[in-house]
């Protein structure tokens, strides 16, 4: 049941997370030319910015698309009337909003690294650091 679920979230709101992701994506290498020009620190100002300003966004419109829209659509009356609890419902979007996010910034992260990969020297510890600490970010 928890896939199905996850497969009508899906559904629902796959258009708007595609463009959500196009757009949140889009400001990243602008963040970081921003970033590094400004501050003249580490390649990674730009990731720490898009995780300071775009997540929280992020973060805000997916939850409005995942919880009010569903009222807005009405889904929710159809989503009541199956034999499923509340609590799988919510547990269910709660794991659609944090996969997609988590999506996001393992993309950013990666994106970042691998641009940052010709430039400044990176171990595993490091990458260790830089995902572990976007990802805790993130949640």
């Amino acid at each position: 049941m928890n896939r199905t679920l996850f497969f009508k979230e899906l559904a629902h709101h796959g258009p708007a997370v595609l463009w959500l992701a196009a757009v949140t994506l889009a400001g990243l290498p602008v963040l970081a030319a921003v970033a590094q020009q400004m501050e003249g620190g580490s390649g990674f100002d730009g990731l720490r910015q898009f995780l300071r300003y775009f997540v929280p966004l992020l973060v805000a419109v997916l939850c409005h698309r995942l919880v009010v829209m569903e009222y807005q659509a009405r889904t929710q009356l159809f989503l009541e009337g199956l034999p499923v609890s509340r609590t799988r419902m919510v547990a269910v979007k709660y794991a659609f909003g944090l996969g997609v996010t988590w999506g996001l910034v393992l993309l950013a992260a990666g994106l970042t690294l691998l641009v940052r990969a010709g430039t400044e020297p990176l171990d595993a510890r490091l990458l260790v650091s830089v995902l572990v600490r976007a990802m805790g970010w993130s949640w």
